[in-house]
């Protein structure tokens, strides 16, 4: 099959061509095969233009039925063939709104042979816009070398390169700590230059891309995906993998067998997989659980089948209800009271003495093409998983970790952007899930609802990928009552205490975005997604959407040193943002935990204390009084978690200085001492009312 394009004004009309015919699978033109036969992959069509270019259109979701959407931001294939180190020009058509980030200089990813690294290209990469009978267009253009034999002098090349950066990381100290801490548990470095995903870093992407293959390269496959590709298959296997080593089969009966596993099962660590539910294609889709032993004796039933649709395999006992803090009646934050749950309350009728653990829920790959939200979940997990780390163990013995890795595992295996195989947004129908239509998201909110009830929910967090905003930042509530808000903000900005690349002012938590509909949603608002969704079903305050740049951030965030960092070296950072890679978006998912030990001072390697905030207190002044400036807020008493003796400083006044935590007061120490008792009942009856209005029902 060959075509020829001749007048670029018609590329409008043939995106709308592509949409009429199923995806191309496998398509041959003068001796090059491109393919997208794979999980993951995506191809619309491919064409040659009298120019020698191959024009590529990415497949809209749902391409050739009835359920077709526009989404075509995902693309990912494979080209074999041609002649030996033959240059070609590839030119992606109808790229969209991905358009922004080629523009802050993003690149398409590429890989040599199956076992080779994903790297983002070295090429330049060129963006243009046609204009076309229905509107214009985006194009993206590069080139690639096909693989071949290296001449001797490439070969000579390489080898004196690769000399040459053994010789400089023997050398250089700088490059002796990025090697130290690569090797570190939880770090990106697998191997030199390359992550556990595959993918290489910037400085270390191999001159293959140039230079071919010495080796088969007549057989050897170049792949190209719009960002680094994690599909269905290798999310499986490493949950294979994974459950072989870590996993819990059943429930433990005696303390003595608790102690055996807890010795064999890697320093305490409690790991088991269920089978949720099945998609509507018939995939798995998986539901973990990790915490540790402690209070397992405590404990001696296990967890009910909840619903008649979830957990299809009834032979395996489901994990072990562990003692929970407050009998479930855990909110995510302050109460309208403003006490923490937790601290008081009726204890759950399984509550062990002492012993009380809270739930996390995290999800992921509700939208197929945004995987790095998926890498961002591979981090978190990773960290969870770590049997050294102490701050791993400080997280397993606090909270119990449910976890699913995949929720849309029919759109990623199609190669979709946003949609199932129904062309449903998933991520708009939490509200009423219709087991048939959208059994994941269904089994999801059934879990969710029962942790509520039983398993002292406290956080719920969503990974996610944006496609036109620069950084990573959370999409998050906004409650009525500024207690509770500034609660709901405090894990957003302890994150971007936690890793460089995290912009808490990037992140946004208004009512509008709350209730908006988005084109293309079909009318539905975003209320059906989970962040919102579990707010307002179950007033979860810590509810949040994370999304991360597919290209880079605007800022950089420079880390505090950590205390108590005796097995912990930083490595050097960086001054500017980098082109994301997938350790950066691991750095993210691992900053979410990180904050979780840091709002309740559980951090064994913190670095609050070196940093300019010094306290939580502070932290939650600085949150307090920028929040105070907005109307909703602007009624709210002084900041209610101020220490009476902060206030008796012997001055009349004090600066305001919203960066460094600090508040003009207009009260002088003899008006402080004696209106102390008033402004305390004033808090009380404030919190009270505000409190009341964010919940929902």
């Amino acid at each position: 099959m060959d075509g020829t394009i001749r007048d670029e004004a018609t590329e409008s009309a043939k995106a709308d061509k592509v949409r009429q015919y199923p995806p191309i699978k496998k398509i041959t033109i003068d001796g090059i095969t491109f393919s997208s036969d794979f999980d993951s992959g995506n191809l619309g069509r491919v064409e040659r233009d009298d120019r020698g270019r191959f024009r590529v259109w990415p497949a809209p979701d749902c391409q050739g039925t009835e359920h077709q959407r526009k989404s075509c931001l995902w693309w990912y294939f494979s080209v074999r063939g041609g002649e030996p180190n033959q240059k070609i020009r590839i030119v992606v058509v109808n790229v969209g709104k991905a358009i922004a980030m080629y523009k802050h200089g993003m690149r398409p990813v590429v890989r040599r042979g199956p076992q080779g690294g994903w790297a983002r290209l070295k090429t330049p990469v060129a963006c243009k816009e046609v204009k076309g009978s229905k509107g214009k267009l985006w194009t993206v253009e590069f080139t690639c070398t096909l693989p071949g034999p290296l001449q001797k002098n490439a070969r000579r090349s390489r080898s004196a390169k690769a000399g040459a950066k053994a010789k400089a990381q023997v050398e250089d100290p700088q490059i002796q700590t990025k090697v130290q801490a690569s090797a570190l548990p939880g770090a990106a470095g697998a191997s030199a230059g390359q992550t556990k995903d595959g993918a290489k870093t910037e400085a270390e992407v191999e001159d293959q891309q140039q230079e071919g293959e010495p080796d088969d390269w007549e057989n050897t496959e170049t792949s190209f995906a719009f960002c680094f590709p994690y599909s269905y298959e290798e999310c499986q296997e490493e949950l294979a993998k994974i459950e072989e080593e870590y996993g819990i089969s059943g429930s433990i009966e005696s303390a003595a067998d608790i102690q055996k596993v807890a010795q064999a099962k890697h320093n305490n660590i409690y790991f088991f997989r269920e089978h949720l539910t099945n998609s509507v294609e018939g995939r798995r889709v998986d539901l973990l659980t990790i915490t540790d032993f402690d209070g397992y004796e405590h404990c001696a039933q296990t967890e009910p089948f909840i619903h008649d649709r979830l957990f299809p395999d009834r032979s395996k006992p489901r994990p072990t209800m562990f003692s929970y803090r407050g009998g479930g009646s855990n909110n995510g934050g302050v109460t309208e009271e403003g006490t923490k749950h937790g601290d008081s309350g009726s204890p759950s009728p399984n509550q062990g003495s002492g012993v009380g653990k809270e739930t996390v829920f995290v999800s992921a790959r509700v939208h197929p093409g945004e995987t790095p939200g998926q890498f961002a979940f591979l981090g978190l997990l990773r960290l969870l998983l770590d049997p050294a780390d102490p701050r791993a163990r400080a997280l397993r013995r606090r909270y119990v970790f449910r976890l699913v890795p995949m929720l849309n595992p029919d759109g990623v295996c199609h190669g979709h952007t946003r949609h199932d195989t129904l062309g449903q947004n998933l991520n708009r129908h939490y509200t009423a899930p219709d087991p048939e239509t959208a059994p994941a998201i269904f089994a999801v909110r059934e879990a969710m609802h029962y942790l509520k009830e039983r398993c002292a929910l406290t956080a719920y967090f969503d990974c996610h990928a944006h496609n036109t905003k620069r950084g990573c930042f959370v999409f998050g509530n906004q409650l009525d009552g500024v207690r509770q808000q500034t609660d709901n903000q405090f894990v957003a900005q302890l994150m971007a205490l936690n890793t460089q690349h995290f912009e808490y002012a990037a992140c946004k938590f208004s009512k509008g975005h709350m209730y908006r509909v988005d084109p293309g949603d079909r009318g539905l608002p975003a209320t059906g997604t989970g962040r919102v969704g579990f707010f307002l079903q179950l007033g979860l305050v810590r509810s949040y959407t994370l999304e991360c740049s597919y290209a880079t951030g605007k800022k950089l965030n420079q880390l505090a040193a950590t205390t108590n960092n005796a097995h912990l070296s930083d490595a050097p950072q960086s001054r500017r943002p980098p082109k994301y890679l997938p350790e950066h978006w691991r750095d993210v998912g691992r900053s979410f935990l990180l904050a979780l030990l840091d709002v309740e001072g559980r951090n064994p390697q913190s670095r609050l204390p070196n940093h300019k905030f010094r306290t939580l207190d502070q932290v939650k002044q600085s949150i307090y009084r920028t929040l105070k400036q907005d109307p909703l807020y602007s009624e709210a008493p002084p900041y209610p978690f101020e220490k009476h003796s902060d206030r008796k400083k012997g001055r009349d006044d004090c600066t305001e200085r919203e960066d460094q935590g600090k508040e003009e007061v207009d009260k002088g120490m003899d008006e402080g001492q004696k209106s102390k008792q008033r402004r305390s009942n004033n808090v009380e009856e404030r919190a009270g009312s505000e409190g009341g209005g964010g919940g929902g029902s």
